[in-house]
């Protein structure tokens, strides 16, 4: 609690510090952090990398306010490099950096022969309601791009309920 305290303190002035908090406490800003502390980080995100888009995917997608959506979209509009469109349609927005969310078709793979049939223990998460990419990586001690690569994921949507994930 102190380091966070801490870390939110030089929000507006550290990407370092908005980094740490995005990589390491990602749950706690979706959830629990004040709407005006949480969009005071977005305006100041300036770093476009996995870790920040897929925060600000998740915010698109989250039950937060209306405020909190439109801020995360104005940034990703800003790393794509295009305008948001005025007036602002969280619908419109969702369709843009969410496309496969709207997808409802799941592609049957055929095995090609025998040794395709044999399967492999591994370890496995069902996705349940508050699982996050990072929070379900940092329960296995993984790294995030491993378990986007390993489950074939799509850093464009939102983890579904019940989906079961391979931990590499």
């Amino acid at each position: 609690d102190h380091l966070r305290k801490f870390l939110i303190e030089y929000v507006p002035d550290s990407q370092t510090a908005i980094g740490l908090l995005i990589q390491n406490d990602s749950d706690y800003l979706l959830k629990k952090v004040e709407d005006k502390v949480l969009i005071d980080l977005i305006l100041a995100i300036k770093q476009n990398d996995l870790h920040t888009t897929l925060f600000l995917k998740q915010l698109l997608c989250s039950v937060r306010g209306d405020s909190i959506r439109k801020a995360a979209a104005s940034k990703l509009y800003e790393f794509a490099q295009e305008v948001m469109p005025q007036p602002y349609d969280h619908e419109v927005s969702v369709k843009r950096f969410l496309p496969t969310l709207f997808s409802q078709t799941v592609p049957q793979v055929e095995p090609k022969n025998c040794f395709e049939k044999i399967k492999v223990v591994t370890k496995k998460h069902v996705v349940q309601e508050g699982d996050s990419l990072w929070k379900i990586a940092r329960i296995y001690r993984v790294e995030l791009e491993a378990l986007i690569k390993e489950n074939g994921l799509d850093p464009d949507s939102c983890l579904p309920l019940g989906k079961e994930l391979i931990i590499p």
